[in-house]
């Protein structure tokens, strides 16, 4: 397995395991993840990152997303600050509608810092992606922030 993983058909596959005797990789939550690098090789748009310092990298291109949200409904992650490292292209989030066109669509990356803490290259992820931080209580100004629901889990938009 590499990092340049290519699912053929992508945009049908549901989940993503490994064998459980695999030395070197794991699935969980429909995501490839190196044991050793406890790096996100591959992820699909259903994946959910882990917040428990199971996973501190991204790898380049782990997330190939082609699903059109109007079609497959709201595609978001939350990126913990247990994520140590992204590299470039982490996530991508193209819809090819013809061949001779790829149409862009927005997707939602919830950073789990504050504006002013985020690793400068965070910033850069992913095309068409709306970009939120967290922020504890209600911002005064304008900008994309976000707070958990009463659940804990699902982030909620100011």
């Amino acid at each position: 397995i590499s990092n340049n993983i290519k699912l053929m058909g992508s945009d049908n596959i549901e989940s993503l395991s490994v064998n459980i005797n695999n030395n070197k990789y794991y699935s969980l939550s429909n995501m490839i993840i190196d044991k050793e690098e406890k790096a996100i090789l591959v992820g699909l748009a259903n994946s959910v990152i882990p917040t428990d310092g199971s996973v501190t990298k991204i790898l380049s291109n782990a997330f190939k997303i082609s699903r059109h949200p109007d079609t497959y409904g709201r595609i978001w992650f939350i990126i913990s600050k247990n994520i140590e490292e992204m590299e470039q292209n982490a996530f991508k989030f193209i819809y090819s509608g013809l061949a001779t066109s790829s149409y862009n669509f927005e997707y939602e990356i919830f950073f789990e810092y504050e504006e002013d803490e985020i690793p400068p290259t965070y910033k850069s992820q992913g095309y068409n992606v709306i970009r939120y931080y967290y922020s504890k209580t209600q911002p005064v100004g304008s900008g994309h922030y976000w707070y958990y629901d009463a659940d804990g889990v699902t982030p909620v938009i100011w």
